[in-house]
């Protein structure tokens, strides 16, 4: 009895990439801290400065926008070069390249991340990516935005 009472009791740890977030903070701009719904405090990244922290709805990714200092009309910037996310034991991020990442949410209860890049004014364009493999999943021009259907994934609010 007690062989299965240690059996099953092995088999319904949950392991700590697998709990959910009810929360996420940066550290001294440059750490993010995740606390799962336990109380667990993990560090999730560290190294550049971050902003726009956040949890998404189905409480298993935390995704930020990591930032870097550009030159802009002779001044310094600072703008969101990467989108960065943690979901299932998985560290994950993007790049802009050239352009800068203006916003994200959260597709799917947080399956899927939809952000907003571009250059500094002027239309952009979105991108769905996936939260576990971090591969795009599709793309729409800003410039499409009036043109009829527009994808679901594009209503920031569709998880709200």
């Amino acid at each position: 009895m007690r062989m299965l009472a240690a059996l099953l009791g092995t088999l319904l740890v949950v392991p700590a990439w697998a709990q959910n977030f009810r929360s996420a903070q940066i550290d001294g701009g440059s750490v993010v801290r995740g606390v799962t719904v336990s109380g667990q405090h993990r560090i999730l990244h560290h190294g550049r400065r971050c902003r726009d922290v956040r949890v998404s709805p189905d409480q298993h990714t935390v995704a930020w926008l990591q930032l870097a200092s550009v030159r802009y009309h002779d001044e310094t910037v600072e703008v969101s070069k990467i989108v960065g996310w943690f979901r299932d034991g998985r560290l994950q991020s993007s790049s802009a390249g050239l352009f800068a990442f203006r916003r994200f949410w959260f597709v799917d209860g947080g399956r899927r991340i939809g952000v907003n890049l571009g250059a500094m004014h002027g239309p952009g364009l979105n991108l769905l990516l996936d939260a576990l493999t971090g591969k795009e999943l599709a793309r729409f021009p800003d410039t499409d935005l009036k043109k009829e259907p527009t994808p679901r994934w594009l209503d920031a609010d569709a998880d709200a």
